[in-house]
C-alpha cells in the first residue's frame, strides 16, 4: 500500500502560482479533487518530474542519469519521421559498467546486453547513434555512432523452385560501424584514460556476431597534451571554462543536439554520410545556463505529456532551498543560487587540424 504523498497516492492540497502574472489566492478551504479516468496521473511523470527537479534544483549541481537521458531522446520527436528513423539515442549507459572490473565484466555484459532486443532492434534499426554514458557519478561523455547496412540472404527466396540459382542478397540491419568515436569535453590525463577505457568497454559490448566494426573506423585527431602528441576524439567541442565535471551532463546533451540537427541538414539537402560528419567542429560557444533552461523547458514539457495534458506549467515563488548533501544534512541555501553566471564568459575557436 503506498504511502500518503507517494505519486500513486497524491494528496492534494492548497498552492500559491503565478497565473498570467497575477498572484492567485489560494482557497480558503481544503478542495477535494476527485480522480477520474482521464485525470491528473503524476506517477506517469515521476522520471520527467525527477529530471526536472535535478535540472533546477541548483546552477552547479551535478546531473544524474534522467536528466539528461529523458531531454536528449526528446529531441526525436520533432524531426521528420524519415530522420527519426535514421537516429537512435539509448538509454544512459550507468557509470556501473565502468566501475567494473575485468573478473565480472563479462557476465554482467552477457546479463545485460547479450540478447536483449529492448537495446538491439532499435541500435540495428538506425543509421546513426548517439549515446550518452555516465562514466562516473555525474559525469557523461558521449560515444557516437555511423553504422551502413550489411548484406543477408533473401528470406523470400524460393530455393526449392529455384534449385539452380545462388540466394539473392538483400540489405540487411545497420551492422556495420564504420564511423565511431567518444567525445569528452575534458582536456587531459584524465580524459585520455576515460576515452580509453569507455572505447575498450564499447567493443566489448558491441562484440556481437553481427557487429562488425571497420579498420581504421575510430574517428580521432591529433592533439597536443602536456607537450606530447596524443589524439582525441572527433567531433571538436568546446572545453570547460569554470564549470569543470558538473555541466558534462549539459554538454552531452548539447553535442548531440548539434548532431541530430546535422543529420536533419543532411537529409533535407538530400546528402550522404561523409566523414566531414565527425571533421567538422562543432559552435565553439556553449553556455551552459541556457542550455540548461532548454533541458528545464524540455523536462517539463515530457512531465505534461506523460500525464497526458491534463497538466500545465507554473512558477513557484521561493527564497531558500534545502540540499541533501550527506554533509552537512539539510543545509539551506539561498534560491539565487540557481542565477545564470554570465562571468568568465569567452568564445572558443576550433582549432584547425
Amino acid at each position: 500500500m503506498a504511502n500518503i504523498g507517494d505519486t500513486d497516492n497524491v494528496q492534494y492540497g492548497r498552492a500559491t502560482v503565478l497565473v498570467n502574472g497575477l498572484m492567485e489566492p489560494k482557497p480558503r478551504s481544503w478542495v477535494a479533487f476527485q480522480r477520474s479516468a482521464d485525470g491528473v496521473e503524476p506517477s506517469a511523470a515521476e522520471d520527467s518530474l525527477y529530471a526536472l527537479n535535478c535540472l533546477q534544483f541548483k546552477r552547479d549541481s551535478y546531473l544524474e542519469r534522467y536528466s539528461v537521458e529523458i531531454p536528449t531522446q526528446a529531441l526525436l520527436k520533432s524531426l521528420p519521421q524519415v530522420c527519426r528513423n535514421m537516429i537512435h539515442i539509448p538509454d544512459c549507459c550507468q557509470r556501473v559498467f565502468f566501475e567494473l572490473g575485468e573478473d565480472i565484466l563479462d557476465q554482467r555484459i552477457e546479463d545485460e546486453w547479450r540478447g536483449n532486443e529492448l537495446f538491439w532492434e532499435p541500435f540495428l534499426r538506425a543509421e546513426y547513434v548517439f549515446w550518452p554514458m555516465q562514466t562516473s557519478e555525474g559525469y557523461f561523455v558521449t560515444a557516437i555512432f555511423h553504422k551502413r547496412r550489411g548484406m543477408i540472404d533473401d528470406p523470400d527466396f524460393d530455393a526449392d523452385a529455384n534449385p539452380d540459382d545462388s540466394v539473392p542478397q538483400i540489405p540487411g540491419p545497420y551492422n556495420i560501424i564504420d564511423a565511431w568515436s567518444i567525445v569528452d569535453t575534458e582536456r587531459g590525463q584524465g580524459a585520455q584514460e576515460r576515452e580509453a577505457l569507455v572505447r575498450d568497454r564499447l567493443q566489448q559490448i558491441l562484440s556481437q556476431d553481427s557487429i562488425m566494426f571497420l579498420a581504421n573506423a575510430y574517428k580521432d585527431r591529433p592533439v597536443i597534451l602536456n607537450g606530447s602528441p596524443t589524439r582525441q576524439g572527433m567531433p571538436w567541442v568546446p572545453q570547460y571554462n569554470n564549470d569543470y565535471g558538473w555541466s558534462s551532463g549539459i554538454r552531452a546533451f548539447a553535442l548531440i543536439r548539434q548532431l541530430v540537427q546535422r543529420v536533419l541538414e543532411y537529409h533535407i539537402a538530400e546528402m550522404e554520410y561523409s566523414d566531414d560528419f565527425f571533421r567538422e567542429s562543432t559552435c565553439g560557444w556553449l553556455n551552459v545556463d541556457q542550455v540548461r533552461h532548454e533541458m528545464m523547458g524540455i523536462s517539463a514539457i515530457c512531465a505534461v505529456n506523460d500525464m497526458r495534458w491534463n497538466a500545465r506549467l507554473s512558477i513557484e515563488c521561493i527564497k531558500r532551498l534545502y540540499t541533501f548533501e550527506p554533509e552537512p544534512r539539510d543545509e539551506l541555501f539561498d534560491a539565487d543560487m540557481l542565477r545564470p553566471d554570465d562571468t568568465h564568459m569567452r568564445i572558443h575557436t576550433p582549432i584547425p587540424f
